[in-house]
């Protein structure tokens, strides 16, 4: 992979829980994410209230809490009584992204939740999994869609709910690998100074492969799951990330 600086770089695991990230980073399933951690620090933030996607991932991206950036859930009631499906055009804040840009600095965002329609922001924005298509009109500026998507095949925006367990963990990574790759693709085209990015594959194997009946406790102590499969190949892109955007 090409050099690719970026002065800050931001990396969602959706979903990710660090009861299962400790113990497997103290047994060297998560090397690269260890040694993030021996170099900075490990904390568990709170979540937001009501803890769902939407507002949990509004409240970080705007710097205020659901009361001020008005995001609670993926849908409202509409004034027929009907549930409205919720986009970032309905919330109430500034993004963080829009400020940087404000200021100068060029900024990629990819795939982060609640992040459609895209924002024109200095450089590039790809949104996530909530885009209700995917298609050009998912991404800022002109072009950006045709090239991400360069090439890929089989690709699925969303988590595919039909598989499970070892399935599931296969498609999960390579949706992750798909999805680096686009990532490569945009910041060789729109070079950034600020690069935010997530990955939901720990989310979708939470949902679908989780153990049934099994506590984080066991699931952490066994070996093989489609969970820790996951997990090992996120931290294997990390490291590729790590080697391509950091110093």
């Amino acid at each position: 992979m090409g050099k690719q600086s970026a002065r800050l770089l931001f990396v969602g695991w959706d979903g990710a829980e660090p009861e299962l990230v400790r113990p497997w980073m103290r047994q060297g399933r998560l090397p690269v994410l260890a040694s993030l951690v021996r170099r900075g620090t490990l904390g568990r933030v709170r979540s937001t209230m009501p803890a769902l996607t939407p507002p949990a991932w509004s409240s970080p991206v705007t710097g205020v809490d659901p009361g001020r950036h008005g995001i609670y859930s993926f849908t409202r009631p509409d004034s027929d009584y009907r549930e409205k499906v919720i986009t970032a055009a309905e919330r109430q804040a500034a993004s963080v992204w829009q400020r940087v840009s404000a200021a100068g600095p060029r900024v990629g965002v990819f795939n982060l939740p609640l992040s459609y329609p895209p924002e024109a922001v200095n450089g590039f924005f790809f949104s996530g999994f909530d885009a209700p298509v995917f298609g050009p009109q998912i991404a800022h500026p002109a072009g950006a869609f045709e090239i991400a998507t360069q090439g890929l095949t089989g690709y699925i925006h969303e988590g595919a709910a039909w598989l499970r367990d070892e399935a599931a963990a296969e498609e999960a990574s390579r949706q992750a690998r798909q999805q680096r790759d686009m990532l490569l693709r945009l910041t060789a085209e729109w070079p950034v100074e600020v690069l935010a990015l997530n990955f939901m594959a720990v989310d979708h194997i939470h949902h679908y492969a989780w153990p049934l009946g099994w506590t984080t406790e066991q699931l952490a102590a066994s070996s093989g799951s489609a969970v820790e499969h996951t997990y090992r190949a996120l931290d294997s892109l990390l490291g590729d990330l790590l080697e391509t955007y950091a110093d």
